[in-house]
């Protein structure tokens, strides 16, 4: 009985009618919807928040400043570090990095770091989070 008392309550209201359109009045004036196209230029950059509590630290092996295809969580701990160690062969990896951290950024003291010139290593980038507060 009670089987065949939802069954008829799911037909009955399955096949029930749309409401009807509402009617057009053609008689109107027009009326101009979005009539400018939006500019939009991408940025990347990260807008940094105003209360970041924690203390973290991350680190960047192989970083390559043409390199796009960072994570958010990169480009969040670039946004919020206050401390950014890079360690390069030369200056002027140190130099292209550092440029490419401001470019996406980067707030925080950059520091400078050397590697051995001989093994010709790959940069890595620290990524610091220090609590100012307590300093």
């Amino acid at each position: 009985m009670k089987k065949g008392l939802w069954l008829s309550v799911v037909l009955l209201t399955a096949c029930s009618s749309p409401p009807e359109a509402p009617k057009v009045d053609w008689g109107k004036k027009e009326v101009a919807v979005n009539a400018k196209i939006m500019t939009w230029t991408p940025t990347h950059t990260v807008v940094s928040s105003d209360v970041v509590n924690d203390e973290w630290q991350k680190r960047i092996n192989n970083f390559i400043p043409e390199n796009r295809l960072y994570d958010d969580a990169v480009y969040f701990a670039i946004a919020h570090s206050n401390k950014i160690i890079v360690e390069a062969n030369n200056g002027t990896e140190f130099l292209k990095t550092k440029e490419w951290l401001q470019a996406h950024g980067a707030n925080g003291v950059i520091q400078y770091q050397k590697k051995s010139n001989w093994l010709n290593n790959p940069i890595t980038v620290y990524l610091i989070k220090e609590n100012q507060n307590e300093k």
